[in-house]
């Protein structure tokens, strides 16, 4: 193995920790969450407290070294296989666009109640996208041209995680190129940093195009706001407080054996059918704000998901790992075997916004997107013929 491997996931891994750790520090010391609960106060042991800092930052480096033992260190490019990928995301694009557009369908912080609202979904253009963006080796006009159309249309939308998505995946493709010095890691890491604390400033544009214009700038306000989103701690002190509560809502909304549906669930057209659309994430939204609202979602990271669970009994917890285990599996089988080496940036990606949601829904439709990419690219799944096309 060389030493320029995995220097990046590295640094990613770093990044997150030194997240939580500030956010950790903020809270214990001045007794108020910030990120999703903001204002709320802090009501956890500091002992306990740290146990389950250092317990959620073990999550991290464990599924880092699941990564590190998973992935192809074989080389990958096809062609015809990336052209099909280049359709495929246009056409998902577009169509989710015209969705939008009729119905706004995919808007942030909406849930359309549209019966045949799925139909802008059945392509995963955001799985596709970020899939295409990790396996594609040659730049050009049409490469460029699908990258800007894909961010183009999510900002419109409202969202703009898609720009973090971005910059982690070319940021694993690029940087292990070969070894790094440690002051040039420590410039990356001081790069890191700036970044994050200017992020605001993007965060408050993703604002203002989803309201309208009706949105201040508050820089603390977008900044907590930002860390809900890269940090974890919070949302799993906030669970430990709140154990009654989340379990309570969870015996009143759900039931054992969710979870086995909830990867279904996230293909199926759920206002066609009636399915509800009730998940731990809508719970935690309840929680925080006193309403049930499917277009916002609140991610409880997948240590709190774990400690959610373990709430509701350890049948539940045993369960929920067991699901996440095939999930996981079956992406890293499909990916390693079918796009090698140039699919390791998008598998870590995934595995780090695992760590950050703990949405099992989130991650049964990567799977999806992955299965649907392999059986539009007419690829027999783990099998390669290169003469084939």
């Amino acid at each position: 193995m060389k030493k320029s491997e995995f220097q990046a996931e590295k640094l990613i891994i770093l990044f997150y920790f030194i997240i939580n750790l500030c956010t950790f520090i903020i809270i214990t010391s001045s007794s108020i969450y910030i990120g999703d609960p903001a204002g709320e106060y802090y009501t956890v042991p500091l002992d306990i407290a740290i146990i389950l800092f250092i317990s959620n930052t073990a999550i991290y480096y464990l599924l880092y070294l699941i990564y590190r033992c998973c992935v192809s260190h074989i080389a990958f490019h096809n062609e015809v296989i990336i052209k099909r990928i280049e359709t495929l995301l246009f056409l998902g694009v577009t169509i989710a666009l015209l969705g939008f557009f009729w119905i706004d369908y995919g808007r942030a912080e909406y849930q359309s109640t549209s019966p045949f609202g799925f139909v802008f979904r059945l392509i995963p253009y955001s799985v596709i996208w970020l899939l295409y963006v990790s396996i594609n080796s040659k730049w050009n006009a049409k490469s460029i041209f699908l990258i800007v159309y894909y961010v183009a249309a999510k900002i419109i939308m409202g969202w703009s995680g898609i720009l973090l998505a971005l910059f982690w995946v070319l940021f694993i493709k690029y940087y292990s190129a070969k070894k790094r010095s440690f002051l040039f890691m420590c410039m990356c890491m001081t790069l890191l940093v700036i970044l994050y604390f200017s992020a605001p400033i993007v965060y408050y544009l993703k604002y203002y195009i989803r309201y309208a214009g009706q949105f201040e700038f508050n820089y603390p306000v977008l900044l907590s706001k930002l860390t809900a989103r890269l940090s974890t701690i919070q949302n799993v002190l906030y669970i430990y407080q709140n154990t009654n509560v989340f379990t309570n809502l969870y015996n009143k909304y759900l039931f054992d054996g969710f979870y086995f549906i909830e990867p279904i669930t996230s293909i199926l057209p759920r206002a066609l059918l009636g399915i509800s659309a009730t998940n731990f994430e809508t719970i935690y939204v309840n929680i925080v704000t006193g309403e049930f609202n499917p277009g916002v979602i609140f991610y409880l990271g997948l240590f709190g998901k774990l400690l959610a669970y373990f709430n509701t009994g350890i049948y539940n917890f045993g369960n929920f790992f067991i699901v996440t285990f095939v999930l996981l599996g079956g992406l890293f089988i499909l990916l390693k075997l079918n796009f090698k080496k140039a699919a390791n940036p998008f598998i870590f990606y995934t595995i780090i916004q695992f760590a950050l949601s703990g949405s099992i829904e989130e991650l049964s439709y990567t799977l999806y997107g992955i299965c649907l990419v392999l059986i539009f690219c007419k690829i027999r799944f783990g099998i390669h013929n290169e003469n084939r096309y």
